[in-house]
C-alpha cells in the first residue's frame, strides 16, 4: 500500500516527533492526515474530475454517528467493542480523568502537563500518540462524556462536495472504518461502497494521488437504461432520503423493474381504477388473462403499495420515514437493490438488503439529520396486547436496526430500551418501546420507539439514548450478558 500524506503543521511540529511544549500547546493546532491507497488503481476515464482534498476539523459533535463515538468513564468489565472504539480507546486510555467540573487531559502521554477541560464541549483536542498528532472531539451529552476522531477532509467542485472523517484516527480515509459524506448527507461507514447518489447527483468516488499530493475522484453517472420515467422518479426520490439519512445508494434490479411494469399492465387491464383492500393488489391469480410469473413474483415477495392520487412519488418515498414496514424497504440496509413501477391508482416500491456497507447500526432519524417531519405515518403494526396505543401514535418514531447483529465471537446484539430527550433541556419525551419481533419471531430486529402523545416540537434538538445488550450463550444454552453499552446520537425536527 502506498500511503501519501499532507500537512498543515508548525515549525515545532515538524522538528519534532515528540510533543511541542508544553507552554505552547494550547496557542498551537497541527493537523496531519494520511491517505491510504489501493496499490492498483485503474486507469483514468476522461469523466472522472479531480478535486483536492482540504483538511478540516470536524467539530459538531452532532454529525458524528453513533458507532464513530466511544463512551468515557465505563464501569470495568467484558467489553465488546467495535473496530473505531478499540482504536480510540488505544489512544486515550489513562489520559482523561473526570473531574466535577469537567475532565482533566494529558494530551501530550507524558503524565507531565494535565489541562482541564470545563464545560460540556465540544473540544478539540491535539493529542500525541504513536509518533504523530491526532485531533480528537470530545464533548459531554446525556451526562456522559464521549470521544471521537475529529480529523475530516473536504472537498468541493461545482457541482458536488463530499466530506470524509478517519473514524479510527488511523490516518488513513479510505477503509471501513472510516466516513462520507455527500452533498451535505449523514455520515456513513465507505465500507467498500464507492457509489454516491442524493437523487440530484450521483457518481463513483476514490482517492488519487501523484508527487504527493492526494485528491478525490468523482465520476458522475447519468441515468440508469431501461428506466421508466416514473421509475426513474422513485429511484432519486428513494436515494435522496437514504442520503440525507446516511445508507448506500440503491441499485437498479432489472428483473423486478420489468416485473412490476408487467404487474401494472396486468391491473390496469383488468381493474385500473380498483377499490379494496391493499394486499388485493399483490400477486397475479393463476388463469387470468396477462398474467405472468415475473409480474406474480415481483408484487408478491416484500413490496410496498402506495395511494398515488393525492401525493407525488417523491412524496411518498419521503413520508416512509414515519412510517414502519415502507421504511425498511426505502431504508433497506447496504447496497440494497431496487425496483418500482407505478399504475393510475398505485405505485409499487421494492428494496432488498444487499452486501452489509459496514454499518453495525442503522439509526433513524440519521445522526445530525435536519429538518425531519415532525409527525407520525399511519399503519403501525402495534402488538394487540396494548390496544390503548394501538392506533395512536402521533410523533416521528424512533428505530435502530442492526444489520450484523451476530459478532464474530458469538455474542449477539439486542436493543435492550430507546429513550428520547429534548436539547439543551434534556426533558425526557414519553413514548412506546418495542421490537417487530414482538409481533413477528421471524421478523428482522427493528427495535422502535413510538411518541404516543403529541407530534414532536418544530425546529426542536432532540437527542437518541439506546442502550445495547451484547450476549452470548453459556453452559446448558443459557443466554449470558458480556456487555451493555449506549449509542447516541443527535437530530432536529422541521418548522
Amino acid at each position: 500500500m502506498q500511503s501519501l500524506f499532507f500537512s498543515i503543521l508548525t515549525a515545532s511540529a515538524i522538528t519534532a516527533a515528540v510533543p511541542p511544549s508544553p507552554g505552547r500547546l494550547e496557542d498551537e493546532r497541527c493537523v496531519f492526515v494520511s491517505a491510504h491507497l489501493p496499490a492498483a488503481s485503474p486507469p483514468l476515464r476522461e469523466k472522472w474530475q479531480t478535486l483536492r482534498l482540504k483538511p478540516k476539523i470536524l467539530d459538531d459533535a452532532a454529525r458524528m454517528p453513533p458507532e464513530s463515538l466511544l463512551r468515557l468513564f465505563v464501569a470495568p468489565g467484558p467489553v465488546v467493542r467495535t473496530p473505531i472504539q478499540s482504536s480510540l480507546s488505544q489512544l486515550t486510555d489513562g489520559r482523561i480523568k473526570r473531574l466535577d467540573s469537567g475532565i482533566q487531559i494529558d494530551a501530550e502521554g507524558l503524565d507531565e502537563r494535565w489541562r482541564e477541560l470545563k464545560g460540556p464541549g465540544p473540544h478539540v483536542v491535539n493529542w500525541f500518540a504513536g509518533g504523530r498528532f491526532v485531533q480528537l472531539l470530545l464533548f459531554e451529552r446525556g451526562r456522559d462524556w464521549w470521544v471521537a476522531s475529529a480529523m475530516a477532509a473536504e472537498a468541493k467542485s461545482r457541482d458536488a462536495s463530499f466530506l470524509l472523517l478517519d473514524g479510527d484516527a488511523n490516518g488513513s480515509w479510505w477503509d471501513a472504518h472510516d466516513f462520507v459524506s455527500f452533498m451535505g448527507g449523514a455520515l456513513r461507514p465507505l465500507g467498500g461502497v464507492d457509489r454516491v447518489d442524493d437523487g440530484t447527483r450521483r457518481g463513483r468516488i476514490r482517492l488519487a494521488g501523484s508527487n504527493g499530493a492526494v485528491s478525490l475522484q468523482f465520476q458522475p453517472s447519468e441515468r440508469p437504461e431501461g428506466l421508466d420515467d416514473d421509475q426513474w422518479l422513485a429511484l432519486n426520490a428513494a436515494n435522496e432520503q437514504r442520503n440525507r439519512h446516511g445508507l448506500p445508494p440503491l441499485l437498479v434490479w432489472r428483473e423486478v423493474n420489468e416485473g412490476l411494469l408487467a404487474h401494472t399492465r396486468f391491473l390496469h387491464q383488468h381493474a385500473p381504477m380498483k377499490e379494496g383492500p391493499l394486499n388485493s393488489y399483490y400477486g397475479e391469480p393463476d388463469g387470468m388473462e396477462g398474467r405472468s410469473d415475473a409480474g406474480a413474483e415481483a408484487s408478491r415477495s416484500g413490496c410496498v403499495a402506495f395511494l398515488t392520487e393525492s401525493m407525488t412519488i417523491a412524496g411518498h418515498v419521503a413520508s416512509c420515514i414515519t412510517m414502519t414496514q415502507s421504511r425498511f424497504q426505502v431504508f433497506a440496509p447496504g447496497a440494497a437493490r431496487f425496483g418500482a413501477a407505478r399504475t393510475q391508482r398505485w405505485s409499487f416500491f421494492r428494496a432488498q438488503e444487499g452486501p452489509c456497507s459496514g454499518a453495525r447500526y442503522l439509526v433513524l432519524p440519521a445522526a445530525g439529520s435536519r429538518d425531519l417531519p415532525r409527525a407520525c405515518g399511519s399503519n403501525w403494526p402495534f402488538p394487540r396486547s396494548f390496544p390503548d396505543l394501538y392506533a395512536s401514535p402521533r410523533g416521528l418514531p424512533i428505530s435502530v436496526s442492526m444489520p450484523k447483529a451476530q459478532l464474530i465471537d458469538g455474542s449477539t446484539l439486542r436493543v435492550r430500551s430507546i429513550a428520547l430527550f429534548t436539547l439543551p433541556e434534556r426533558r425526557e419525551v414519553p413514548g412506546f418501546f418495542f421490537s417487530i419481533r414482538d409481533i413477528d419471531q421471524a421478523a428482522t430486529d427493528h427495535t422502535f420507539f413510538f411518541i404516543a402523545g403529541d407530534p414532536l416540537a418544530a425546529e426542536q434538538d432532540y437527542l437518541v439514548q439506546a442502550a445495547i445488550e451484547a450476549t452470548r450463550k453459556g453452559e446448558g444454552g443459557v443466554g449470558m450478558t458480556v456487555d451493555v453499552d449506549l449509542l447516541q446520537w443527535q437530530f432536529r425536527t422541521d418548522r
